[in-house]
């Protein structure tokens, strides 16, 4: 592999888990994808510390060619752990809260991301890790939590759709819908190209027509920035399996 092959949506993943992670350095906190950290206490140090470190590292391993593969796997098994011992637990305790769901989703977009970069980077041999149904089925179950969570949040979720759109919880229903449909065409294996390409530009707009702007206006608080972050961040993700599922797409037998 080549620095050319190297796609646009593989450097924008990089790029934000390079900012997350000297962020979190700097922070000496848990930021961003990594909220809200582990327990128990006396790891929540190191640990904050390895997660800024993963994600520093795998994502200048990932605009490495040579270190790609390495880079995201070290990343897909992180984010593994991370599922199960962090989002688990929440998971465990309040499996009917909506937002603990969401929370999930999130890691679990993250994770399909890294696990198509895992996959698409090398013939890794095994056949689990190989696969290009796991990544597809996992974020299309997450949009699906995503949607979820709108319709359970309808009027708290509305008041972030930004002042000059108009009827703000027709956006709302509107998004929800889009993540759910798009969910089920990803998990059912149908509409593949539109549905990864729409989340995809969907979550990019929420991004740079909510949150970005906050952050220009100062809002420079840590729960705006961090949503900020999350938000960048599985746009990216969203791009890096949409690139993914086009090349299979147009390529099936490769």
């Amino acid at each position: 592999m080549t620095l050319q092959r190297i796609l646009p949506s593989t450097v924008a993943y990089s790029v934000v888990l390079i900012a997350i992670g000297i962020w979190g350095l700097a922070q000496f906190a848990f930021i961003a994808i990594w909220v809200p950290g582990i327990q128990p206490a006396a790891l929540r140090a190191p640990m904050m510390i390895a997660c800024s470190l993963i994600s520093l590292l795998a994502g200048a391993g990932l605009l490495w060619p040579r270190y790609q593969s390495t880079a995201a796997r070290m990343l897909l098994g992180f984010f593994l752990v991370w599922l199960i011992w962090c989002k688990g637990p929440a998971l465990a305790r309040s499996p009917a809260d909506l937002a603990v769901w969401e929370s999930l989703g999130e890691t679990a977009v993250l994770t399909a991301a890294a696990w198509t970069l895992a996959r698409t980077s090398h013939d890794t041999g095994a056949k689990w890790l190989d696969s290009a149904a796991g990544p597809r089925i996992l974020y299309g179950l997450a949009l699906i939590a995503f949607g979820a969570s709108h319709l359970a949040y309808v009027t708290l979720t509305a008041t972030l759709v930004p002042a000059w759109l108009p009827w703000h919880a027709a956006w709302v229903y509107l998004t929800a819908a889009t993540y759910v449909a798009a969910g089920i065409a990803l998990a059912g294996g149908r509409f593949l190209r539109t549905a990864t390409a729409l989340s995809a530009l969907q979550m990019t707009l929420f991004g740079l027509l909510i949150w970005l702007p906050r952050v220009a206006a100062g809002g420079r608080d840590m729960d705006t920035m961090n949503e900020a972050a999350i938000s960048f961040a599985l746009a990216a993700s969203g791009w890096v399996i949409a690139e993914a599922i086009g090349r299979d797409c147009a390529h099936p037998d490769s």
